[in-house]
């Protein structure tokens, strides 16, 4: 469930996983990396909501079927 913090919205690991379709340990490496811009709160890593979204935008593929 994500949580709001500043009238932002923030999504677990877990969720970020799920929302983008990858791997929980892909979605570690892409904080590492900096692809995405995390939030420790304690012992818990949080991904701004619009951060995933706008990671899914840019690896978004668009396939087109030939005729």
């Amino acid at each position: 469930m994500p949580v709001e913090i500043n009238r932002k919205r923030f999504l677990s690991v877990q969720e970020a996983s799920q929302e983008l379709e990858l791997s929980y340990s892909t979605v570690l490496i892409h904080l590492r990396k900096g692809k995405l811009q995390g939030l420790r709160v304690g012992r818990t890593l949080l991904i701004a909501e619009a951060e995933v979204r706008s990671l899914r935008a840019s690896t978004s593929v668009n396939l087109t079927l030939r005729k």
